[in-house]
């Protein structure tokens, strides 16, 4: 799975300040804002796979043995 984080938090943040700005006369017209924001590559989408593990091994506890 791949995500994007578009960061909210900081986007709101961001645009409630050139709101005030706007409110305020102190953003010129057509303003622009750039934002920051970050690719979230998991391994299932790079080709990188890995067994799955925890308590009982990767097949999960209370689980009996492959016999594959």
């Amino acid at each position: 799975m791949t995500a994007v984080d578009l960061r909210p938090a900081a986007y709101g943040r961001v645009c409630a300040e050139l709101l005030c700005d706007i409110l305020a006369g102190r953003a010129e017209p057509d303003t622009v804002r750039h934002h920051t924001w970050a690719l979230e590559t998991r391994p299932s989408t790079t080709g990188v796979h890995r067994e799955p593990s925890g308590p009982g091994g990767p097949r999960g506890p209370g689980q009996p043995p492959d016999k594959s």
